[in-house]
C-alpha cells in the first residue's frame, strides 16, 4: 500500500504571516490581485483542469485517480495575481442551476505556470485530512449543554414575589383569578413558585410578572383567533411550542382595564377547551400572525 504524502504539501507559508509582513502595506489594487489568487484561484475550471494534465490526473497524496471530488490546495501563498480584475464562471448546482462564481482571468495570462507552481489539485477527502494532521481543523469535542437558566419550581410565599414585583401586579393577577373562577365549575387557586405563578389542580393558565407587566400564558383556545385581536389592540403576543402550544403575552394594569372584554372572552375559551379536553391547534397557520 503507498504511503500517504500529507506532509509533503503541508503549505509553506500562511495568509496571516503575509498579511502581517511582506504584503501588510498593500494597496488596493494589489490587494484584489492577491485576492484573486489565495480566494478565487481555486474555483477556476481552467486552472483545475491545467493542473489535471500537469498531475496526469492523479491525486499527488493517495495516488488515486481525480475525479469530480477535488479542491485547489495552496502549497504556497506568496503571489500576486496579474490581474486585480476577475470574470465570472458559471457554476450550477441542483438549487442554484445560475450560479456564478468570482474567477481570474488565467485563460488570458501569460504567468499561468507561477501560480501552477504553488498550486496542486487533490481529493476533498484528502484536503480535509492534510489539515486535520496540520493542525488547522480541530476534532470536534462534545460539550455537555446546561441550562442557562433552570427553572425552580420551588414552591415560595406571595411575599417572596414581593421581592420580585409589585403589589399591583399581583393584585391584577388575583383579579384575573377570580375572572377564572367566575366562568368555571371548577375553583382555581395560584401556588407560587420561584419560576412561576401557577393555576391549581390544574394549570391550564400561569403567570410570570415583573416590574412593569403580569405575563399570561393561556394553554388552551382559538390562539389565531386571539392573536389577531390581541395585536390589533396593539398588544404583543406570541405563540410557541414546548409539549403542546401555548399563547402569551404581556400586560400591565392599563391595558387590562382597556382590553378586559377581550381578555374576558380568551379566558372563557381556554376554559370551555379545557372542559372539553380540546388541545391547541397545532397547524402551520397558527404560527403566521
Amino acid at each position: 500500500m503507498a504511503r500517504l504524502n500529507y506532509r509533503e504539501f503541508y503549505p509553506i507559508n500562511n495568509t496571516q504571516d503575509l498579511f502581517e509582513s511582506k504584503f501588510k502595506h498593500l494597496n488596493t489594487t494589489e490587494q484584489n490581485r492577491w485576492k484573486n489568487f489565495k480566494n478565487r484561484i481555486p474555483r477556476s475550471n481552467f486552472i483545475k483542469e491545467k493542473l489535471k494534465l500537469r498531475q496526469s490526473r492523479i491525486c499527488p497524496i493517495c495516488y488515486k485517480i481525480l475525479n469530480e471530488n477535488i479542491v485547489v490546495h495552496h502549497i504556497d501563498y506568496d503571489r500576486l495575481c496579474d490581474f486585480d480584475t476577475y470574470d465570472k464562471q458559471l457554476s450550477p448546482t441542483i438549487k442554484e442551476p445560475n450560479r456564478e462564481l468570482d474567477v481570474p482571468n488565467c485563460n488570458n495570462c501569460n504567468n499561468t505556470n507561477i501560480c501552477l507552481d504553488k498550486l496542486v489539485l487533490i481529493h476533498n477527502s484528502c484536503h480535509m485530512i492534510l489539515h486535520k494532521q496540520e493542525g488547522k481543523i480541530l476534532e470536534k469535542k462534545t460539550k455537555i449543554k446546561f441550562p442557562k437558566n433552570p427553572r425552580n419550581y420551588e414552591i415560595v410565599s406571595k411575599e417572596w414575589w414581593l421581592t420580585k414585583t409589585t403589589i399591583d401586579l399581583l393584585d391584577l393577577l388575583q383579579e384575573i383569578l377570580k375572572e377564572i373562577n367566575s366562568n368555571s365549575s371548577t375553583k382555581f387557586k395560584v401556588e407560587y413558585t420561584k419560576f412561576f405563578i401557577k393555576l391549581t389542580p390544574e394549570n391550564i393558565i400561569y403567570f410570570k410578572p415583573d416590574n412593569d407587566n403580569l405575563k399570561i400564558t393561556f394553554s388552551y383556545g382559538d390562539f389565531g383567533k386571539w392573536v389577531k385581536k390581541l395585536n390589533e389592540k396593539g398588544i404583543k403576543c406570541d405563540i410557541y411550542k414546548r409539549s403542546s402550544q401555548k399563547l402569551t403575552f404581556s400586560i400591565n394594569r392599563n391595558q387590562y382595564s382597556e382590553n378586559y372584554l377581550i381578555i374576558k372572552e380568551i379566558i372563557k375559551d381556554c376554559i370551555v377547551k379545557f372542559n372539553n379536553n380540546d388541545l391547541p391547534d397545532y397547524s402551520p397557520q397558527m404560527t403566521l400572525f
